[in-house]
């Protein structure tokens, strides 16, 4: 745990025996394979059926347009991913619990970078804790049941981004989805703005609401219909608000 950054519905696994993960069959058995040797034989595995607030999360970069690769215009400002979190208090808590599941005691963390990372664990083992602050020093032993890979109801009036990040709780599945949204949108105000130089300073607090279904529209599925829908029959959204209109508890969203 140390040197890395676990929250509440993940952490990083090394198996006993390296032959234990051949016994897996999926068909992302490939994509996991390379996840395996790029991490040095670990790697983070998601709990199954959790889904807890988002202590550090970016969008992933877009590529720009064909035309435009490798041009810039110095009024322009560029764009970061950056690293999105929602409210602390309700995310921390859910990795302390996680973490209290494998006699984890106590954690300090460290910042840097523009991210956030445990820099020391205590771990209590019967009567005697143990102190690691090295990556990769502290294998504490836990099980994992799977049998396949994924590739990797409250209305809401919202003013600002902040407003998710830093006071509002959000369903996790929501907020990655308004995270890349914002991002695709301002990247296109800024290619725009490059293709026809003009000044472009983004505004992090602009969550584009009214557009979120032009190209986010996946398939859900409702339990309690035992059918697949698309994600905008339970998701109401308008240019100041968002709402679920179905239970999470009756939503299995898919990877």
């Amino acid at each position: 745990m140390a040197g890395y950054s676990p929250d509440g519905d993940s952490l990083m696994f090394e198996a006993s025996s390296a032959k234990q993960w051949d016994k897996i069959q999926s068909e992302y058995q490939d994509v996991f394979q390379q996840k395996l040797e790029e991490s040095n034989v670990s790697v983070q595995l998601r709990l199954q059926g959790i889904d807890a607030l988002e202590t550090h999360y970016s969008a992933m970069p877009i590529p720009p347009p064909a035309e435009l690769r490798g041009k810039s215009f110095e009024k322009a400002e560029k764009l970061s991913p950056g690293h999105f979190r929602q409210p602390a208090a309700y995310g921390d808590a859910a990795v302390n619990d996680l973490l209290d599941l494998f006699g984890v005691e106590s954690i300090s963390w460290k910042s840097g970078f523009g991210r956030r990372w445990i820099n020391e664990v205590v771990v209590k083992q019967g009567s005697r804790r143990f102190t690691y602050g090295t990556k990769n020093e502290d294998r504490l032993e836990g099980y994992v049941v799977v049998n396949d890979f994924d590739r990797s109801g409250k209305g809401l009036s919202l003013e600002g981004l902040s407003q998710l990040t830093d006071e509002d709780l959000l369903f996790p599945y929501l907020f990655r989805r308004l995270v890349k949204h914002q991002f695709q949108r301002q990247m296109e105000g800024y290619w725009d703005a490059v293709a026809n130089k003009k000044s472009y300073t983004a505004d992090p607090e602009e969550l584009f609401l009214d557009t979120f279904f032009d190209d986010t529209n996946p398939y859900i599925f409702l339990i309690d219909e035992r059918d697949f829908v698309r994600l905008d029959s339970i998701v109401q959204v308008t240019k100041t608000s968002l709402k679920m209109k179905a239970h999470p508890g009756n939503v299995v969203f898919l990877s």
